[in-house]
């Protein structure tokens, strides 16, 4: 019976200490690189409505300059953006650059969202495994 009780308080501590905070971690890293796919599937389709603009129109935008203070910005020529690629270097690129680049950076972080999103299902599986298995086991009659 002692063994019995040892067993399930094993399985319970793996469940709850290692399996669910391990599920919460994933979790977590999924959404914030699904809410990076959506930032970078915005700014491109953002790229793209600018391009199907006429070049003789001036592009007028808020520019945010901190502490929610904004100020208007007109763009006289909008055929060139400038990309952050490191934190402290951005890169001039024209607009079909800079779709191109956006294209590939989508199909890096989409195949990192999948790889993300099996490893939270396999989280799920070991956590119903465990579940069965701690049902199991406190069905188990006690032996005397």
């Amino acid at each position: 019976m002692a063994d019995l009780t040892e067993r399930v308080e094993v399985l319970e501590n793996f469940l709850y200490n290692r399996l669910n905070s391990d599920l919460k971690d994933a979790t977590e890293s999924l959404q914030s690189t699904l809410s990076r796919l959506d930032d970078i599937r915005t700014t491109s389709s953002a790229l793209r409505d600018i391009l199907l603009l006429p070049s003789t129109v001036n592009l007028t935008s808020k520019v945010d300059l901190g502490n929610n203070a904004f100020a208007q910005a007109i763009i006289p020529d909008a055929n060139t953006v400038f990309v952050k690629v490191l934190p402290s270097i951005y890169v001039e690129m024209t607009l079909e650059e800079a779709i191109d680049l956006l294209v590939k950076l989508e199909a890096c972080v989409v195949k990192v969202a999948n790889r993300q999103a099996n490893y939270v299902a396999r989280i799920n599986a070991h956590v119903k495994l465990v579940k069965q298995g701690l049902e199991k086991l406190i069905a188990i009659p006690p032996s005397e």
